[in-house]
């Protein structure tokens, strides 16, 4: 049980990281892709204590924005 609540501070530090991502945007669908999964994340991470099989939906869901934001970038050419 310790070793999963040592992935919470990792869960919220990536939740950080996407929501400044999406601030250091100037662009608004971005900026709400980017605060769309940081919520899943945080609310996941929060999740862990008393986790149930149905809170993997949570992560699951904060990782669909991000590939969102990773397909929208190759298609306008960056990496």
């Amino acid at each position: 049980m310790q070793q999963t609540h040592a992935v919470i501070p990792m869960l919220r530090q990536a939740a950080d990281k996407l929501d400044e991502l999406g601030r250091r945007s100037d662009n608004s669908t971005l900026q709400d892709f980017t605060a769309l999964a940081a919520q899943y994340r945080r609310a996941y991470a929060q999740a862990i204590p008393t986790y149930t099989p149905a809170d993997q939906h949570l992560y699951d869901a904060s990782l669909y924005p991000v590939g969102v934001i990773t397909a929208a970038c190759k298609a306008a050419g960056h990496t």
